[in-house]
């Protein structure tokens, strides 16, 4: 039988189920954060239920194994309280808290690895194709706008009109300067600051994924979906600003026409990312996550195993005084 402690003081049963409690929540919340690939808030929510659901069933636990009246009644208390612990809190901090999801992701981490890899690569070619396209609707337009601004040529209605609008006039020095300022426009600073942060992300990214560094995979996950909106959303407002006019030329009445815009193609994922959703839908058992919860929850019922059990009950108002009757539990 343990022996009974002093009120408020530390034993090592209560540091073994501190550090116990300090495994489940740190599981949980790493467990949690690969299951819902990367939601921060929601998987310290779910870690502080599940470590905060524990804990107050140890506590009452140890307080019924613990307790000096009708002891009876506080019998059935702890055994309804530890098969409450090893029907719920176990199996949630399994499944629900997601620790098993944690350790079946990691033993498939170099399939892992290369979707998130592929998933770089995707991204890295909105703007390799983005700016070719850019590219190519700035040579159409130089092909079609300098043979239109010499000083003989004519102009339709349409072409003059947006000419005019355009402080283009008929010197090659106007037209170059129009080309130049498209070009700034979808090619530019802008455009420069996005893919600088962008290639600065991806190197941050791969880095974490090579070292497998396991704190930082699931919100690096998020981080590529998060890149791919913004960076879709950026390049389609940026070809926006372009305007690129496909000018053509008549040769029987020999004047050069306005017949509509190059424009740049829309930015969108050719493929599908996968490094988000591989890390969310992984499936399966691993025993050795089941051994490590086991092991876990053993540190967290520690002091409910060590705690000292109730064998003797007063029979007098004044328990203090009488000593109590050694009872048959």
């Amino acid at each position: 039988m343990a022996k009974k402690e002093k009120s408020g003081k530390v034993t090592v049963a209560n540091i073994v189920s501190v550090l116990g409690l300090m495994l489940l929540a740190f599981f949980t919340y790493i467990g949690h954060s690969y299951l819902s690939g990367g939601e921060t808030g929601m998987d310290i929510l779910i870690a502080a239920l599940v470590t905060g659901a524990a804990a107050l069933l140890l506590w009452w636990l140890i307080k019924a194994k613990g307790a000096e009246n009708e002891l009876s009644k506080w019998k059935k208390i702890e055994i309804g309280s530890l098969i409450a612990y090893i029907l719920l809190i176990i199996p949630a901090s399994i499944f629900f808290g997601g620790i098993m999801h944690f350790f079946l992701v990691n033993d498939n981490k170099t399939a892992v690895k290369t979707s998130a890899d592929q998933d770089l690569t995707l991204l890295t070619k909105l703007f390799s194709d983005y700016e070719a396209n850019a590219k190519d609707a700035i040579s159409r337009t130089r092909t079609g706008i300098l043979p239109a601004v010499g000083t003989k040529q004519k102009w339709s209605a349409d072409l003059t009109e947006f000419m005019n609008n355009n402080h283009i006039n008929h010197s090659k020095e106007s037209a170059e300067s129009f080309i130049n300022i498209q070009e700034k426009a979808v090619l530019g600073a802008n455009y420069k600051t996005q893919k600088e942060y962008f290639l600065a992300q991806k190197r941050i990214i791969k880095n974490v994924v090579e070292s497998w560094s396991v704190m930082q995979i699931p919100t690096k996950a998020k981080l590529i979906e998060d890149l791919s909106t913004k960076i879709i959303g950026q390049l389609n407002s940026l070809r926006d600003n372009g305007k690129f006019p496909n000018i053509g030329y008549n040769a029987n009445s020999g004047v050069f026409t306005l017949e509509g815009y190059h424009e740049i193609p829309e930015v969108k994922l050719t493929q599908e990312l996968k490094f988000h959703n591989q890390l969310k839908s992984a499936s399966g058992f691993s025993v050795t996550a089941l051994l490590v919860v086991l092991g876990i929850h053993l540190l967290v019922l520690f002091n409910y195993i060590m705690a000292y059990r109730t064998s003797t009950i007063g029979i007098s108002k004044e328990t203090e005084d009488d000593g109590g009757i050694i009872l048959n539990l």
